[in-house]
């Protein structure tokens, strides 16, 4: 299927709101222009794309909803056009059981337990790097793509072998959606069939120190967890390891890239480190949008909303929200206090954020000491994909 994509407005430009597609290429290269616009808009905007939905784009109206779970539910999906798979487990779960599903995983997921880890990643870091030669390369298909997708998978509980194939599968799900509808299907048949496979013959192996050990050992609600629903947390957990995360390092370096003066100072600064990847992680907002359904009537933004409505909060237009950040198109490394919502907000707030944050912070330490003096090589090969994720997939870099 083939969607006639609207022209993306520059900044300040008017546009027709009701054209909003977030699956546009066009978009996806230059959304700062839609997001502005949409923020304009008196109440909230309504795209009649993918069978209509309001679009909650201000900063303070989408933690407002964020924060509401009984209001703006998860259960009936969070995505638009709707996924062709069971709810994702634990942010397709209202509360209160979404709580004991969270509950699940949260300590494995924690600074300690993360932690203990980091000697391991900062290996995998290097033995990517190590293969990139002189001269041009693909930095996403070298190691911005590589390198989240190894700590993932390994911290999951997949073997190495299955990362290839689990990149494409989740790149077509992610990014194909109301685009390629079959290729999307052939994509979740493939992957839930190689999922349940590892669940089956793990079920029958000792434990292991990963995540799928502890899911296979978890309880909810006073039972133990089934392979269904183990097997839509790992879809979750694979979703943030095999695509997010790339796209937040991704950005980094095409920021780094053109401002060597930073990356000096970045590596001999940890508290300037540390405040660049979460400027990093807004400014990408590599999760740009999730859906919600409303339950009851309500008002938000000076908008009626009735039970049944869908509604899409676009993190990406909140994080570059002028009433809260100050120059948001820009990258300020410096920018502190930065509440961003780039890990979502409420409940549902990412509980992989440490770890991710950690594979940011790995890849910038380690790749702008290993590659050196480095630049953009070519800014018009630069290549976006948008859908409820959106990031860079091609970054061509020169070492010099």
């Amino acid at each position: 299927m083939t969607i006639d994509h609207q022209r993306t407005p520059e900044v300040g430009e008017a546009f027709d709101p009701a054209a909003f597609d977030h699956f546009s290429q066009e978009y996806a290269e230059r959304p700062e222009g839609v997001w502005a616009a949409l923020r304009e808009i008196a109440g909230l905007a309504r795209s009649e794309r993918y069978g209509g939905f309001r679009i909650i784009s201000r900063y303070d109206e989408i933690c407002a909803a964020a924060r509401n779970p009984a209001v703006f539910a998860s259960g009936q999906g969070v995505a638009i056009p709707d996924h062709q798979m069971p709810p994702l487990i634990p942010v397709g779960i209202d509360p209160p059981l979404h709580g004991q599903y969270r509950k699940v995983l949260l300590s494995d997921l924690g600074p300690p337990a993360i932690a203990r880890k980091e000697a391991e990643y900062r290996e995998l870091a290097d033995q990517l790097l190590a293969q990139i030669g002189e001269g041009e390369f693909d930095f996403c298909a070298a190691f911005s793509s590589q390198f989240p997708e190894r700590v993932a998978l390994r911290t999951i509980g997949f073997d190495l072998s299955d990362r290839e194939r689990m990149s494409a599968w989740f790149h077509d799900m992610t990014h194909l959606r109301g685009i390629d509808d079959e290729a999307v299907g052939a994509a979740i048949a493939a992957m839930f069939g190689r999922v349940a496979e590892v669940v089956a013959q793990r079920r029958a192996e000792p434990r292991r120190d990963d995540l799928l050990s502890t899911m296979l050992d978890g309880e909810v609600d006073g039972r133990a967890l089934r392979d269904d629903e183990i097997l839509m947390y790992i879809a979750l957990l694979l979703f943030g390891g095999l695509d997010t995360t790339a796209s937040a390092i991704a950005g980094a370096f095409h920021y780094l890239a053109q401002h060597p003066e930073d990356r000096a100072r970045l590596l001999a600064d940890e508290v300037a480190l540390d405040r660049a990847v979460e400027e990093f992680v807004r400014w990408t907002s590599p999760v740009q949008a999730l859906a919600r359904t409303v339950t009851e009537p309500i008002e938000l933004g000076g908008c009626p909303l009735e039970a049944g409505e869908k509604v899409l909060l676009l993190w990406g237009a909140g994080n570059r929200d002028d009433t809260v950040f100050e120059s948001p198109d820009e990258i300020r490394l410096d920018r502190f206090p930065n509440r961003h919502l780039g890990f979502g907000m409420g409940p549902h707030r990412c509980m992989g954020s440490h770890l991710a944050k950690v594979m940011v912070k790995i890849a910038i330490e380690r790749g702008v000491k290993v590659l050196g003096d480095f630049e953009l090589a070519d800014p018009a090969r630069v290549r976006w994909a948008t859908g409820e994720a959106r990031g860079i997939v091609e970054l061509p870099l020169r070492r010099r």
